[in-house]
């Protein structure tokens, strides 16, 4: 893991709207306790969001925002906010 290996911060995809989305992904359900196990050793978390969105798609990305701000991660790394209309 890379907190016991030294790690300031940790940089993470949630299971949606990220560029990983077939990989094995953290979700707003399991992050709490993740974040509170960096922060016990003083490692930051950052959630990335680095896909474009649709119109249909920006509800259920805000709802895994408030799910992330909720578990108190430190940051948002988002690629540019335009999204796709359809």
């Amino acid at each position: 893991c890379a907190i016991n290996n030294g790690a300031d911060a940790i940089y993470l995809g949630l299971k949606n709207f990220n560029a990983r989305d077939k990989a094995q992904n953290f979700n707003t359900d399991n992050l709490r306790d993740y974040v509170k196990y960096a922060h016990l050793h003083n490692v930051k978390v950052y959630v990335t969001v680095n896909t474009i969105l649709t119109d249909r798609e920006l509800p259920k990305m805000l709802e895994m925002v408030e799910g992330a701000v909720n578990a108190k991660v430190d940051a948002f790394i988002i690629q540019d906010f335009m999204y796709n209309r359809e």
